[in-house]
């Protein structure tokens, strides 16, 4: 009972912490976003672009990089639009930083890599090509922003082929019913595409969680 008892803590503190980064660290209104983890296909990008109401959009590419003899799982972002669409809480250094072609981390990079503002990060690329990268800000954990983000015109050219988990889109004039009727639309009325508001995506990261708990519950269940 009382292993079950922390297990409804945890669970409600963890949605509540995401939650409030849904809310600080989103200015995007809507999330466009495929079933079944796959990724939004990049011929989608012009469409959702010249949507009416559309007035800035970036699709974020997850990639793996390799440092320091392991993985390095980054995000890639248009650079340009980036403040129009995400506000990470900022320790050190500044979300500009991404238009001069650095990255932004998180504090468990500065705590466990020893990483700081003007840091340089030896990595390895998806096409096998290496480089340096130069650490431009640091930000708060954040489940909604990941560990590692930065600029795609830097990241593009040394991928294999990208892989769009989202699309961040700010609205002309907000969240109204029209623009996210208008995005579906755009993306073809594609019954494998979601077009979620800033509450629906709270609400999507709500439910992963509670799956996650019924899950330990079983397996509890099952060992007694």
């Amino acid at each position: 009972i009382t292993l079950i008892s922390a297990l409804t803590v945890l669970g409600a503190s963890v949605t509540h912490a995401i939650d409030k980064q849904v809310t600080q660290n989103m200015r995007a209104d809507y999330a466009v976003s495929a079933l079944l983890s796959l990724p939004v296909a990049p011929t989608l990008l012009p469409a959702i672009a010249r949507t009416p109401g559309v007035a800035a959009y970036s699709a974020l590419d997850d990639q793996r990089l390799r440092s320091g003899g392991k993985d390095l799982p980054v995000t890639g972002v248009d650079a340009k639009s980036f403040d129009q669409l995400i506000v990470p809480n900022m320790v050190s250094g500044s979300p500009a930083a991404l238009r001069r072609g650095e990255i932004l981390v998180d504090q468990d990079h500065v705590v466990n890599d020893d990483w700081a503002v003007g840091s340089t990060v030896p990595v390895t690329y998806p096409d096998g090509s290496s480089g340096r990268l130069t650490v431009g800000g640091v930000y708060r954990n954040s489940e909604v922003l990941g560990s590692v983000l930065m600029s795609r015109s830097v990241l593009s050219p040394h991928t294999t082929a990208p892989f769009y988990s989202t699309v961040l889109v700010k609205g002309a004039t907000g969240a109204i019913a029209s623009l996210q009727q208008a995005l579906k639309d755009s993306t073809g009325d594609n019954p494998l595409i979601n077009v979620r508001t800033k509450q629906q995506m709270r609400d999507h990261f709500s439910s992963q969680i509670n799956l996650l708990l019924d899950a330990m519950y079983a397996l509890l269940a099952l060992s007694v």
